[in-house]
């Protein structure tokens, strides 16, 4: 419904795993905590810039910025909890 925030978890996948963190592209997809279902495919983002101007416009706290960053730097896979796929995300991706 437009104008209505949903809550739920972001995934991310780090594409090409021997890509350096700063700069790799990045999978989004975004899901239900309780059913740990993947519901929407947002598309991806270059960079950890990109990246972090996803969470942001999802109004993620600066601590959970910064530790997708540090997972991120040493995994491929992350997830963020209680993520608002608010318009200015789907604008952003182009949704």
């Amino acid at each position: 419904m437009p104008g209505r925030d949903s809550g739920g978890r972001l995934y991310i996948v780090r594409l090409r795993p021997a890509a350096d963190p700063v700069n790799a592209e990045y999978l989004l997809t975004f899901g239900s905590p309780s059913t740990a279902e993947i519901a929407l495919n947002l598309g991806s983002v270059r960079g950890l810039d990109g990246l972090t101007d996803v969470l942001r416009a999802g109004r993620v706290p600066l601590n959970e910025i910064e530790r997708a960053w540090r997972v991120l730097a040493a995994d491929i896979t992350h997830q963020v909890p209680n993520i608002t796929l608010t318009s200015a995300v789907i604008r952003l991706l182009n949704l």
